[in-house]
């Protein structure tokens, strides 16, 4: 997980991941799950790589839909990001790495006002609307 971790909030990435930019694109998302995913040992294949990208998309849709107010989207990726912390306490670099991004994140969308944050969520389920993954629960034992 560390390998993971560490290459999602390398300097470069993190800097480029702040700049104002587009949304990604569907394709663009899917490379960089690939990218992430080949970071570490994981070695998955076609139907697995898509699999991933189905629960991680249902998952941030999922998230982001079931905020209350704005400011909740914002409050759950801290929380996202301090469990990563967690298991990266002893990597001093990725550490550091991941309090720049939380630091940013709470300058830049904590200060925001309401209607810029109910925007920001819009768009975000926007990206996703079109996307539709049956997720199963599994049965009771």
């Amino acid at each position: 997980m560390q390998d993971v971790i560490g290459t999602i909030f390398r300097p470069r990435i993190i800097d480029e991941l702040f700049k104002p930019q587009h949304l990604l694109s569907e394709s663009s998302m899917r490379s960089l799950f690939q990218k992430l995913a080949h970071a570490s040992i994981m070695s998955l294949n076609q139907e697995s790589m898509d699999k991933l990208l189905d629960l991680m998309t249902m998952t941030v849709k999922y998230q982001v839909f079931n905020c209350r107010y704005p400011l909740e989207m914002i409050y759950c990726t801290l929380n996202h990001l301090d469990y990563m912390r967690d298991l990266v306490k002893h990597s001093e670099t990725i550490s550091n790495s991941l309090r720049k991004v939380y630091n940013h994140i709470e300058r830049t969308y904590c200060r925001m006002d309401q209607q810029n944050l109910v925007l920001l969520r819009n768009i975000i389920l926007r990206f996703f609307q079109d996307r539709k993954t049956r997720v199963s629960k599994p049965g009771r034992i």
